[in-house]
């Protein structure tokens, strides 16, 4: 599926080789797509953090995923 798009990209701090780096995601929101229901709508925010637990980059992200239809559920 497609991305909307994405906002709030922060590079916060440099990464290095050697650096070890861990994700984390914040699901903030999830609706059905009004326009398309077999489609879903997820807001996140997502950080990444170095060996220092620095978060070296973050950002807001819109995704498109596929949705089960409406008795499966």
């Amino acid at each position: 599926m497609a991305s909307p798009g994405f906002d709030d990209l922060k590079w916060n701090a440099p990464v290095r080789p050697g650096d070890i780096l861990k994700g984390q995601v914040t699901i903030n929101e999830v609706k059905r797509s009004t326009s398309k229901p077999d489609r879903g709508v997820v807001k996140t925010f997502c950080e990444i953090i170095n060996q220092d637990e620095v978060v070296v980059m973050s950002i807001r992200a819109i995704n498109m995923i596929a949705c089960r239809s409406g008795k499966d559920n």
